[in-house]
């Protein structure tokens, strides 16, 4: 899940359009093909680890994709159990 400048998260894993698969083993290498858009600023990717099936997870993680309901995934994550990485980064507009 990404959560950008102006704190709307976006379910970055899995995407179908990538055809993603559904489960990954920890130590693979997984390759997001991601863009910089606006806005620009702190944002914050947060990688989310399960050992059970996370099917029901990630339909929740996936109805939050849009929101700014920083409260409601802090909930979702501290329930499901999961083990929780932060990677924060910041973006800004450049001219190639």
């Amino acid at each position: 899940v990404n959560i950008d400048a102006n704190g709307r998260m976006t379910l970055l894993y899995p995407d179908p359009a990538y055809r993603d698969p559904a489960s990954v083993v920890p130590r693979d290498r997984i390759d997001l093909p991601v863009q910089v858009t606006d806005p620009y600023g702190a944002d914050h990717v947060i990688a989310v680890e399960t050992v059970d099936t996370p099917d029901a997870l990630r339909r929740s993680l996936a109805g939050l994709s849009g929101s700014q309901d920083a409260a409601g995934l802090w909930e979702l994550l501290r329930d499901s159990k999961a083990r929780i990485a932060v990677f924060p980064f910041f973006t800004a507009e450049t001219e190639l």
